[in-house]
C-alpha cells in the first residue's frame, strides 16, 4: 500500500515537538502545542495540496473521535452520504416527488458533495493510501480509454 505523504511543515513540528506524535488536541505537553479544530481549519487553505488536506482530514477527524473507525465503519458512512447526496439531488430536480414535511432536512448538493469527500479521504487514510497518487495512477489508465458519452436524458443540476 501506498503511504500517506505529510507536508514538510508537519515533520519540522514532529522533530521539534516529538511528544506531540500522535497526539492533536490543544494539550500541551513538554511545551508544544497541539491545535484545535479552529486552527488546523484556518490552515486549509485554497491553495492547499490534495496531500495537505487528507492530512488536514486525518488531523480534526482524530480530533472529533473518528481516529479508531474501522473500514467497514467508514464505508456505512459512506453509503449513508451517498443517499443524503441522492435526496439533495432529488430536492432540486423538476419532476421529482420529494416529502414537502422533510425537505429541510436535505441539506445541499454542495454540503454532500463535501461529506463524501470527508468521508472517502478518511478511508484512504485508514489504508494508508495517498489519494493523489492514486488519482494520477488511476488517469494514466483512463486516458488509453475509448469514452462514449450517452446524451439521452441528460439533466442538469445547477
Amino acid at each position: 500500500m501506498k503511504k500517506v505523504l505529510t507536508p514538510n511543515i508537519v515533520n519540522d513540528i514532529m522533530k521539534a515537538c516529538p511528544q506531540a506524535k500522535g497526539r492533536l488536541g490543544n494539550e500541551s505537553k513538554g511545551g508544544c502545542r497541539l491545535k484545535n479544530q479552529k486552527e488546523l481549519f484556518e490552515e486549509l487553505k485554497s491553495s492547499s495540496t490534495m496531500s495537505g488536506i487528507q492530512l488536514y482530514i486525518k488531523k480534526v477527524l482524530k480530533l472529533r473521535g473518528f481516529a479508531n473507525q474501522t473500514v467497514k465503519d467508514k464505508l456505512l458512512l459512506l453509503a449513508e452520504e451517498v443517499g443524503e447526496l441522492a435526496k439533495a439531488v432529488r430536492k432540486n430536480s423538476s419532476g421529482a416527488s420529494v416529502d414537502p414535511k422533510r425537505i429541510n432536512n436535505y441539506d445541499s448538493v454542495e454540503s454532500e458533495i463535501a461529506d463524501i469527500l470527508i468521508v472517502l479521504i478518511s478511508i484512504a487514510n485508514v489504508l494508508d493510501i495517498d489519494v493523489f497518487e492514486s488519482l494520477k495512477e488511476k488517469e494514466k489508465i483512463n486516458i488509453s480509454r475509448k469514452w462514449k458519452i450517452n446524451s439521452e436524458n441528460k439533466e442538469s443540476f445547477k
